[in-house]
């Protein structure tokens, strides 16, 4: 956020894969999901689809087939995981008094309604969530909306860069000064 001669805020142009639309009553933030590492998991699920072809045609009898189809549904798997990454999306909106935060893409879509008379502010923080390789939980940076009584955390999937535009641009549309990024 920047501020003009004037001191009063306006918002910055959004990072590649951010669209912002503005409503009368209201608006939308859009954002990719997409990351480097979608690109590194469809490389690797494509290794895992020439490894399971090229040990069907080599290893003969059972084995063979059995070798084969287990490491083309870890290749399919793989690229399943990939694609859901590269064409997931994050979106929050406001229309008058009411919300939405949606995220995923197809069958894993999630949208989640809400009033924003309950919320008065916006803050970055951290979702602890469990770490099965490591000895303490792992703590993942996200958007918080915060209320009397009422917190709504989201946009754990989302860059930094992305992920404090978001922040930004809703504390600027919404007309709170509290940013807390």
């Amino acid at each position: 956020m920047t501020t003009t001669d004037f001191g009063v805020p306006y918002l910055a142009p959004p990072p590649e894969g951010v669209t912002v639309a503005r409503f009368p009553d209201g608006f939308e933030i859009r954002s990719t999901t997409r990351s480097a590492a979608t690109v590194l998991i469809a490389g690797f699920a494509i290794a895992w689809l020439i490894a399971g072809l090229m040990a069907g045609m080599r290893i003969e009898g059972r084995m063979g087939v059995a070798v084969a189809i287990l490491l083309l549904l870890i290749g399919l798997i793989l690229l399943g995981v990939a694609a859901t990454s590269y064409f997931s999306a994050f979106a929050i909106g406001k229309r008058g008094s009411q919300g939405w935060v949606t995220h995923g893409t197809g069958l894993g879509k999630y949208t989640e309604r809400f009033s924003w008379t309950d919320f008065s502010g916006i803050v970055e923080g951290v979702k602890q969530v469990e770490d099965f390789e490591a000895s303490r939980p792992a703590q993942i940076p996200v958007a918080v909306l915060q209320g009397s009584g009422r917190q709504m955390v989201f946009a754990d999937q989302l860059s930094s860069e992305r992920r404090r535009f978001v922040i930004q641009a809703i504390s600027h549309f919404c007309g709170w000064c509290g940013y807390g990024g």
